[in-house]
């Protein structure tokens, strides 16, 4: 809702009548996320953060980090290319090649607004994550983050694949058709799509949470209540 607000203010015809009927869906969303955000954190006892496991004993989340990074760089690289920094090629050869959506002038810049939510919104979420996962013992806001996330990736990345193919969207804008520049698109717009995904999955896994403790063969009170009440 926020990419299709500022995609009608900052179109053709600008704020009107019709775009304030939007603000509902607009202003509704960030009061249920604090409330989301409010409600009591699960916590680990003294004796297991004592006990958590080094990041380097935790592949899986070691991958996560790569790919927060990874999608760190794209976020940092389709951003620059949508907001004219004409002198850096890379973004040049990657609007004209891989995603010449991002290029549609149309009278409300859907795709463009998109990219620039990534690059100020969805980066700092990125470095966020990052940091939740080397410090999961001090972090426990990270399963509310990733949860918003996770719904809020997915809608964008359906969107935004979906446009690029769109039949509305014209014949040169949409991505070309050669093998290796279909590969980079969906590779880079399924990792943005299925990454959250995984992250979100990884911070309410309350298995694999309580298996990176080593040397006790309990579980805290809080994730047993929480096996009980799903089963």
């Amino acid at each position: 809702m926020l990419v299709l607000f500022l995609s009608i203010v900052n179109g053709k015809y600008g704020l009107n009548v019709g775009s304030v009927l939007y603000l509902p869906y607009l202003i509704a969303p960030p009061i249920i996320i604090l409330k989301l955000f409010k409600h009591k954190k699960p916590s680990l006892s003294t004796d297991y953060n004592k006990n958590l496991n080094p990041i380097y004993l935790r592949p899986t989340d070691i991958l996560l980090i790569f790919h927060l990074i990874f999608s760190i760089f794209i976020a940092l690289l389709r951003g620059i290319a949508v907001l004219h920094q004409n002198e850096i090629s890379i973004c040049n050869n990657y609007l004209k090649y891989v995603e010449p959506y991002l290029t549609v002038n149309s009278p409300a810049p859907f795709g463009k607004m998109q990219i620039i939510i990534y690059l100020f919104y969805f980066t700092p979420i990125y470095m966020a994550s990052i940091y939740g996962l080397l410090s999961p013992n001090t972090c426990q806001w990270l399963h509310s983050l990733s949860l918003v996330h996770s719904g809020a990736a997915m809608q964008a990345q359906i969107t935004h694949i979906g446009s690029s193919f769109h039949s509305r969207t014209p014949y040169i804008q949409r991505v070309p058709q050669e093998l290796n520049v279909q590969l980079i698109f969906w590779a880079i717009n399924l990792s943005l799509l299925i990454g959250p995904q995984i992250l979100s999955i990884r911070c309410f896994n309350i298995y694999e949470f309580s298996e990176e403790f080593n040397d006790s063969n309990e579980v805290p009170k809080v994730f047993t209540q929480k096996v009980l009440k799903s089963e």
